[in-house]
Order: C-alpha cells, then sequence, then structure tokens
C-alpha cells in the first residue's frame, strides 16, 4: 500500500468512527427531577386558567411558554414553594395566590404586552377592591436563581411590601 491509500483509508475509518460516535450521543435528554409534590389545595391551578386575583392581596403569576427550560422550572418551583411556604397562611385566607401562566396560548398572549413580558419570569400583581393597583416584574430571580436563601428572600420581600400597602418597587 503506497501513503496515500493508508491516509485515505485512515480518514474514511476516523469519519467512520465520528458518526458513529455522534449518532450514539443522539440519545433521550436525561430525565429532569420530579417537581416538588404540593398538598392539594396547594398545587398550581392549569396554566390555560385564567390568573386569580384576590380581592385584598397579592397574585404570584410565573409565566413561562411552552418550552420550559431546567432554569425556567427551577425559578417556577423555587418562587412557588416560598410564596406556598412563606405565605401558606395568607394564601388560605385567600390574599396570595400562587398560579403558572402559559403567555404562549391565545387567551394569554395579552399578558406580554400586559406586563412587558420578554421571557418567563414571575409578577407580582397587587389588588385593591378587586381592582389591579400595582404590578411588579420580578426579573431578578433569572440573576438569583443559583443561590435559593437570597431568592426566596427576593420574592418574600416583594409579596411582603404589596401586603403592606406599597405600590411600588
Amino acid at each position: 500500500m503506497n501513503a496515500k491509500t493508508v491516509v485515505t483509508v485512515f480518514l474514511l475509518v476516523f469519519v467512520a468512527a465520528s458518526v458513529i460516535g455522534m449518532v450514539l450521543n443522539e440519545r433521550a435528554p436525561e430525565p429532569m427531577a420530579p417537581e416538588p409534590m404540593l398538598a392539594p389545595e396547594m398545587a398550581p391551578l392549569a396554566a390555560t386558567t385564567a390568573p386569580i386575583f384576590p380581592e385584598e392581596g397579592v397574585a404570584a403569576l410565573y409565566f413561562h411558554g411552552d418550552t420550559r427550560c431546567p432554569t425556567c422550572r427551577k425559578i417556577e418551583a423555587t418562587a412557588e414553594e416560598t410564596v406556598a411556604t412563606s405565605f401558606a397562611e395568607e394564601m388560605k385566607l385567600g390574599s396570595v395566590t400562587w398560579q403558572d401562566v402559559n403567555y404562549e396560548t391565545s387567551a394569554h398572549r395579552h399578558f406580554l404586552d400586559d406586563f412587558g413580558l420578554v421571557a418567563p419570569t414571575l409578577v407580582l400583581v397587587k389588588t385593591n377592591n378587586g381592582q389591579q393597583v400595582a404590578w411588579r416584574n420580578m426579573d431578578r430571580v433569572w440573576e438569583l436563581v443559583g443561590d435559593r436563601t437570597t431568592f426566596s428572600a427576593y420574592v418574600e420581600d416583594g409579596i411582603n411590601s404589596y401586603l403592606t400597602g406599597g405600590t411600588s418597587e
């Protein structure tokens, strides 16, 4: 065999091995960790349901699209857990509500403009006499998602500021 043939055979074997390696790596993605189980009274409503706003209080709305990355799911789970544990009494009384809302459904697309949404996020809506009086995009959740304590404090502070009469950031 001459050198040209040896190099050609080597390159063909290399290409074949690379293709086989790529095919083998194209397996199903790793399953995600199961989402935390909440008591039935704390379970989120279906994402196609219209958001529930309390007569007096705060609605915590997690907005997302059809495609949900692991970070999006972590933001949602941590925010939901924070609201459910830190505001359990307020949720029982109806002054704090939690709901996830898919902004890609036709019934919810208006929220993109209503709240200036550009990505999945948590929005707090303060209500008074059944009317929306203020809202806040909690966009720092993306920055804080890696620090559970600071993340939870950020969400708690936002809700507490509205519950104690505040209407601005």
